[in-house]
């Protein structure tokens, strides 16, 4: 069936949101896409995404791109908050007020939230989907705020993604660079992009409402077994290991399993081995 009607707004449409639209547009969907860059226009227009610039430190919207963003029928937020020097409330504040003029342009549309799984904080424990946050880092606040502005939307979803990984973006090659490394024995959450494009893929599609959704690989090796691993692999020099005292708490097990059913999804990365 195609979708040639329906219209999706991917708002950050970067490392995640290209491959993301480029899946739609193969599926008849027309994507807008937004970037903070013009520079990006020619990139995004090549892969047949309607581009459209977004700065939330101003006005967020130049005037010419209201009617791009009018009348759609999906609504992606995929902007995440910067890693130094973040002022959650305002970046909270601005991500709200974007929102609210996306609604007002396209008040019937369904609007997903690109969350992250560090809304557990230092959780010492499985969580799922219905596990209480406790997030402990002014990113993780804001995010949490957030979904629960989502949810209070008529036809929404929170996405809270695992560590982001694919053929050339993995963990591994920062945790070479350090001089140390410490909490081998907590376990290891990742998720490969191929499945959070799929995933969002399914989500769009079926458009479950007022729930959250985890995305994480099934699989939980530990942090000195697996990256070790991945090292030898890639041939590079581990760190010296700070062996872990005693009952040392494992860290957080991100579960996906309420997702999966909800959407009838398999993982093709099910364990973060599958992934190097």
């Amino acid at each position: 069936m195609r979708n040639s009607s329906l219209r999706v707004g991917v708002f950050g449409c970067g490392w995640l949101g290209q491959p993301l639209a480029t899946k739609l547009i193969q599926s008849g969907y027309q994507v807008i896409g937004s970037t903070t860059r013009e520079s990006q226009f020619e990139v995004l227009s090549a892969l047949g995404i309607t581009p459209v610039k977004l700065n939330l430190r101003q006005h967020p919207l130049a005037p010419q791109d209201y009617q791009s963003v009018s009348q759609l029928d999906v609504i992606l937020i995929n902007i995440p908050p910067k890693r130094r020097d973040l002022d959650a409330l305002v970046f909270v504040s601005q991500v709200k007020q974007f929102i609210e003029t996306l609604l007002m342009l396209s008040p019937q549309a369904y609007v997903i939230f690109v969350s992250t799984t560090s809304v557990f904080g230092k959780a010492d424990h499985e969580v799922d989907e219905h596990t209480p946050t406790c997030p402990n880092t002014p990113s993780g606040k804001a995010h949490v705020e957030l979904e629960q502005y989502i949810l209070k939307q008529p036809k929404s979803c929170v996405v809270r993604l695992a560590g982001l990984v694919d053929n050339d973006r993995h963990p591994i090659t920062s945790i070479v660079k350090r001089e140390t490394f410490s909490n081998g024995q907590q376990r290891v959450n990742l998720v490969h992009q191929d499945d959070v494009v799929t995933a969002l893929h399914t989500i769009i599609t079926q458009q479950p409402s007022s729930v959250t959704l985890h995305l994480c690989a099934p699989e939980h090796p530990t942090r000195e077994d697996y990256y070790q691993y991945a090292a030898q692999q890639r041939f590079l020099t581990f760190p010296n290991i700070i062996p872990d005292p005693k009952r040392m708490p494992h860290g957080k097990v991100v579960l996906t399993q309420k997702t999966q059913r909800l959407l009838g999804f398999e993982y093709q990365y099910k364990s973060p081995y599958d992934m190097l």
